[in-house]
């Protein structure tokens, strides 16, 4: 949920109940995710298209609109302590890479989880993002908005 310094895209104040007609028009299987927050589209990042957060008992149920990046977060089952971030299209298929060991980084903290996925429109607004979450201030964030 970041949306830079001094904005959230979806700050408590931009908090809403949506009318039936506004609930039509997000993509397919986000209601649960999102319940009821919106996007405020006068933010100055409209780049983030929705935010996704996926706690261990739900399943991973995210249907990919085309051209969106996503930074995500991982975290060992074996090894709670242990979390992992990074970029990617396909989440889904990145998250398996880990689980098989091919990501050599990863590999010996097998099986992993995903804990949070972030969708971004712009590649280039997703790796600003996840070299923030690789800073110190950022692993501070992290760490107390998405561990």
């Amino acid at each position: 949920m970041f949306a830079g310094p001094g904005h959230s895209a979806l700050s408590p104040a931009s908090r809403r109940r949506e009318t039936p007609a506004e609930e039509g028009n997000r993509p397919e299987g986000t209601k649960d995710r999102l319940g009821d927050f919106t996007i405020k589209q006068d933010s100055a990042y409209t780049t983030v298209f929705y935010v996704v957060l996926i706690c261990a008992p739900k399943p991973f149920l995210l249907c990919k609109p085309p051209g969106m990046h996503y930074v995500y977060i991982i975290v060992s089952v074996t090894q709670p302590e242990r979390y992992y971030v990074g970029l990617t299209e396909n989440v889904r298929q990145r998250l398996g890479h880990h689980n098989q060991g091919i990501v050599r980084s990863t590999a010996p903290f097998r099986p992993w989880r995903l804990r949070t996925a972030i969708c971004f429109s712009q590649r280039n607004r997703a790796t600003q993002f996840e070299r923030y979450l690789k800073t110190g201030s950022g692993i501070a964030f992290l760490r107390k908005r998405f561990l």
